[in-house]
């Protein structure tokens, strides 16, 4: 059952016999996204939020947990693998990185980009510069990490020594 704006996500008549066994659901600006327990994925909503996922709906399976930006959706699968979809220039098109997206163990977003920290503990970002999807300024300190957290605009990472390295919107950024 949902409730609220029916254009972003409370009418749920399109995909209501879809929603069975769900094990979680995650939201973002006008979307929802709901893991099934067979570890595929069922969305609704507003498709400029990514409440369309037919052109990857054959990759959605074995997801395991999905993370969303403004108006994207990003899937981490069992294998380590990182299937995305919505706005592209907000982090639903990865095809940039997509040779760097195995072995993923974690992802997290701003509202327009992603970083994802793999089994090696380097970090891989994608999605709108200004919000983080540009990491280069940093690529040489992100090693070793240990776990990434953002605001609306910037990722703060924090390595295994007890440093941290950040990148983004650099207003968002102080010493």
């Amino acid at each position: 059952m949902a409730w609220g704006d029916l254009l972003k996500g409370a009418d749920t008549s399109s995909v209501k016999d879809e929603l069975k066994d769900v094990v979680s659901i995650t939201s973002n600006f006008g979307a929802f996204a709901a893991i099934k327990k067979d570890g595929t994925v069922t969305t609704w909503g507003h498709v400029v939020y990514g409440a369309n996922s037919s052109s990857v709906k054959d990759e959605l399976k074995d997801v395991v947990s999905i993370t969303p930006t403004k108006k994207t959706f990003a899937a981490l699968k069992k294998d380590g693998t990182v299937i995305t979809w919505g706005d592209k220039s907000q982090g639903g098109d990865s095809s940039s990185v997509k040779d760097e997206l195995k072995d993923v163990v974690s992802i997290t977003c701003t509202n327009g980009a992603c970083a994802a920290i793999k089994k090696d503990r380097t970090v891989t970002t994608w999605g709108d510069k200004l919000m983080g999807g540009d990491s280069s300024s940093v690529k040489d300190e992100l090693k070793d990490v240990d776990s990434i957290t953002r605001t609306y605009q910037a990722f703060a990472a924090l390595k295994k020594d007890g440093t941290v390295s950040h990148w983004g919107y650099t207003t968002s950024n102080s010493n």
